[in-house]
């Protein structure tokens, strides 16, 4: 049997069957064991005698396989056959389409043989063992599993449906910690650490399932857009590393999934974003921002200008009230205190009608631009001229002038900044940090003479290590 990894596909090689094989992921034992998953569309894959499972789910369908090998496994020669220690199918049979192949997403190996195989079915009849915590995979539905075997590949330990995608890790007590994406209605456990759904109609969840499939913990992890999935692990003190990527940004998290005693006060989600481009984490000190949950302010919603407390909300930096410029059930906007500049991570809070939200610790960085748009669906930047004139696309700019670009996030000034106050008429207030700006591939200044673009012209700033979001002006 020959394998490759990092999505290599094997085709009519050996004895890995007469279709495609694809390797998903790979992992070793102490002993230097190797243990694979991926996909393959052969029906006559050799699984092993005694295999726990010797068929596909469907010759015309993608099927999940797993192998584990011992250290001397090489090409298919009957004299290797020996090291190989078991070769099987993992999912249902009943799939009757395409829609329903089965994928694995990675597989974990812990101190006794075991192989933990997250991964990803629609097949009705998937093999979930008696006592986990979700018996059947929802009808219809694409869902997630963990699947736990034994060290011969003979027995089903565990398996649970779950989300509907993962990645895995396998923590010092032998629990599977299952990284993926989930709907509105994921059973969070007690005390999670984010309980509620922030938006963008898939979060991505963290769950830790026991070797028999039984739900420990779990909380959901994401900010209002949605988010991907990337990877896991598990300290010995039960603290979880997450590493994901949302709509704008890749980010490394660590939490605890659930602590009793947590409060079941306003749910915030544990991403921040900013306010003008929406970009989520880090924040910059002055940077407006907007915080996303459930029931975390009221449902109809008050505008400030400034106080630190607005309709029954405050929000809460490493302990410094945020002045706040509206309030919402699902949304608060708030400027970050100045105070914050020169630190690496701050602790954020929502206070509601006298109930906290759970506290999530957001990365702090020098600055963190989003300009402002008055049209988010041709990303028109909120652009004017010396007299106030707003530009579009129908008051384009002129070549040669001067014009103001709104924006947020551009970290320390001078006279620095004030939490709550505002700067005096006389200086005007700069940015401390080096700022460049470009329209339409050019530095500015505004081009001498620029090709007319009706659509606007790409509008680029950055501001120290930090480039905005992309935006566009209209030049004539």
């Amino acid at each position: 049997m020959i394998f490759g990894g990092g999505g290599v596909q094997l085709r009519g090689i050996g004895c890995a069957g007469a279709g495609a094989l694809t390797i998903q992921s790979m992992a070793l034992d102490s002993s230097g064991n190797l243990y694979l998953t991926g996909l393959t569309q052969s029906p006559d894959f050799p699984a092993t005698e005694g295999a726990l499972q010797g068929f596909p789910n469907h010759d015309q369908c993608v099927s999940t396989v797993a192998s584990h090998l011992h250290p001397d496994a090489g090409r298919c020669e009957t004299e290797r056959r020996r090291a190989v220690v078991y070769s099987i199918f993992v999912g249902g049979r009943e799939a009757t389409q395409a829609s329903h192949h089965q994928y694995a997403g990675g597989i974990a190996v812990d101190a006794d043989g075991n192989a933990y195989v997250p991964g990803v079915t629609a097949t009705p009849d998937f093999p979930v063992t008696s006592g986990a915590f979700m018996e059947e995979a929802p009808e219809g539905q694409t869902s997630a599993f963990v699947a736990k075997l034994n060290r011969a590949g003979s027995e089903l330990n565990g398996a649970s449906a779950l989300g509907t995608s993962a990645a895995l890790a396998v923590d010092a007590e032998g629990n599977a910690v299952v990284l993926g994406n989930a709907a509105a209605g994921f059973p969070v456990t007690s005390g999670a650490a984010q309980p509620c759904m922030a938006g963008g109609g898939s979060d991505l969840f963290v769950a830790r399932v026991s070797p028999a499939g039984r739900l420990e913990e779990a909380t959901y992890l994401g900010g209002s857009s949605f988010d991907w999935p990337f990877a896991v692990a598990a300290n010995e003190d039960r603290a979880v590393h997450v590493a994901g990527a949302t709509a704008h940004a890749n980010f490394v998290a660590t939490l605890r999934l659930a602590e009793s005693g947590r409060s079941a006060g306003p749910c915030l989600s544990m991403l921040v974003q900013n306010a003008a481009s929406f970009a989520e984490i880090p924040v910059a000190a002055g940077e407006i921002v907007s915080l996303r949950g459930e029931g975390i302010g009221p449902e109809s919603p008050v505008s400030g200008s400034g106080a630190t407390e607005l309709g029954d909300v405050r929000v809460f930096f490493d302990g410094m009230a945020a002045p706040l410029l509206y309030a919402q059930s699902q949304q608060i906007n708030a400027i970050v205190p100045w105070k914050l500049a020169g630190r690496e991570t701050a602790d954020a809070r929502v206070e509601y009608a006298g109930a906290s939200s759970i506290v999530g610790s957001v990365p702090v960085a020098p600055s963190a631009p989003g300009i402002f748009q008055i049209d988010y669906d041709r990303r028109q930047a909120a652009v004017v001229n010396a007299d106030g004139t707003l530009y579009s696309p129908e008051t384009p700019a002129e070549p040669g002038s001067i014009i103001a670009v709104f924006g947020t996030g551009g970290g320390p000034m001078e006279p620095g900044g004030v939490t709550g106050g505002v700067w005096p008429l006389s200086p005007l207030a700069r940015l401390v940090l080096p700022v460049t700006v470009e329209i339409g591939g050019v530095e500015a200044e505004v081009p001498e003479s620029p090709e007319p673009s009706p659509a606007g012209h790409d509008l680029e700033v950055k501001i120290g290590a930090a480039t905005a979001a992309p935006a566009t002006v209209s030049i004539r």
